[in-house]
């Protein structure tokens, strides 16, 4: 259920127009509970606080540091790495490696 809230709260701003930088703070926080329940998560949570970061950089010192492409490539990332865990999870027992 961890995985799939993180995944949702993740993909709403990503996906819709008009959404900031300020509608990731629950996919932030979501993310990262996802990584401390199961440590395999911990590169999406890195990948989307990263991509938080580069987001927020501009709009706290007015200076553009980094792309903001490299911010969405590891937002993107982190929600491709919590689809690969929640399709991991959602395979029967029988499946699973």
């Amino acid at each position: 259920l961890l995985v799939w809230t993180a995944l949702i709260v993740a993909m709403i701003p990503l996906l819709l127009p008009y959404m900031h930088e300020r509608y990731f703070f629950m996919a932030d926080i979501f993310t990262f509970a996802a990584a401390v329940a199961l440590p395999r998560l911990a590169p999406a949570a890195v990948l989307m606080s990263t991509a938080s970061i580069i987001s927020y950089f501009p709009y706290l010192t007015g200076r553009f540091v980094v792309n903001l492409r490299y911010g969405t490539v590891a937002a993107i990332a982190a929600v491709a790495l919590l689809i690969l865990e929640l399709a991991y999870l959602l395979r029967s027992p029988a499946q699973r490696r």
